[in-house]
């Protein structure tokens, strides 16, 4: 579910030029997130900059998603809570 979501966007971007004035599409790839729902695999488009020539995935730009992020900040957080919960009770 989230997946298709995740990918709705990113049509939305690679059809709507508008949506990505200055930038054409460069290759389609394939990722994965791990969030407090479990893995979400999907594709995301990857952009060229028309006048820099520099490389992003808009759709991170659009979600909030930092580069090389592979968890959400809910899951880091929780995670981060657990350890340092268990070292507590030691």
């Amino acid at each position: 579910m989230i997946s298709e979501e995740l990918e709705m966007y990113d049509t939305h971007l690679r059809n709507n030029k508008q949506a990505r004035s200055g930038w054409y599409i460069e290759r389609k790839d394939e990722t994965t997130l791990l969030t407090s729902l479990g893995s979400v695999r999907y594709h995301k488009t990857l952009f060229r900059n028309k006048v820099n020539g520099k490389y992003e995935y808009l759709l991170d730009r659009v979600m909030g998603i930092e580069k090389h992020t592979r968890m959400t900040d809910k899951l880091q957080t929780r995670r981060y809570c657990c350890k340092h919960y268990r070292r507590m009770r030691k």
